[in-house]
């Protein structure tokens, strides 16, 4: 959770998407999560949807419902978004 809130808070937002992200880095920052810049929170977010995935392959059913298999997940267009979104909010 800490994670997408550090990535989302990098992202044009409306105020009650900035106010959940927020909420989020609070309230798990005093849970203990660490300070997180950009590449971490990226790398926790993708190790976590990674292994979410593997859940999927017990339920041949559900494995049947995602969109691709989890060894061609790739999150390039993702970290390029933030870094886009980043760069135009410093300017």
């Amino acid at each position: 959770q800490h994670a997408c809130g550090v990535l989302g808070l990098c992202l044009f937002l409306d105020t009650t998407a900035e106010r959940y992200f927020t909420k989020y880095c609070k309230s798990t920052s005093k849970q203990g999560a660490p300070k997180m810049d950009i590449q971490q929170a990226f790398d926790a977010f993708s190790l976590g949807v990674k292994t979410a995935w593997r859940y999927a392959d017990i339920d041949e059913n559900l494995s049947k419902l995602l969109p691709v298999a989890k060894d061609e997940m790739r999150f390039d267009e993702l970290m390029k978004l933030i870094r886009d979104s980043k760069a135009k909010k410093k300017s």
